[in-house]
């Protein structure tokens, strides 16, 4: 291989490492905020956000209890964003939407519940 040749290919695998977390960021389209922040994390000190599972909860399917944010679809309750012990998997949204996170998407894995990560409340403000 010639040195024209090796610095051409360096130069690419240079660009494409570059460019990489920007286009995995694009790839979460109105979610990147979700993967951008380091401190988004579950009860189990896991990031909030892998590859394309963090999205805009459908209208009513997060309801608002005593107890904190119940999940209709899995069943599951967070506490409020800031309560109980850190981290817990529920967060302050940036817009007026509710947000989630799946650890296990409903139908990925047939006879294994669907499970939620991460929830996204309306912040104070918003």
């Amino acid at each position: 291989m010639n040195r024209l040749t090796r610095k051409i290919k360096y130069a690419a695998l240079s660009a494409v490492l570059f460019f990489a977390p920007i286009f995995a960021a694009y790839g979460h389209d109105d979610a990147a905020w979700i993967m951008a922040d380091p401190k988004h994390m579950d009860a189990r000190s896991v990031h909030c956000c892998g590859p394309a599972d963090c999205e805009r909860a459908p209208k009513g399917a997060v309801k608002v209890t005593k107890d904190g944010l119940f999940v209709t679809l899995t069943g599951q309750t967070f506490p409020f964003p800031g309560e109980g012990p850190q981290p817990s998997g529920s967060y302050d949204s940036i817009d007026e939407d509710f947000w989630w996170c799946w650890a296990i998407s409903p139908g990925q894995f047939p006879g294994q519940p669907a499970r939620l990560r991460c929830v996204f409340m309306p912040g104070p403000g918003v």
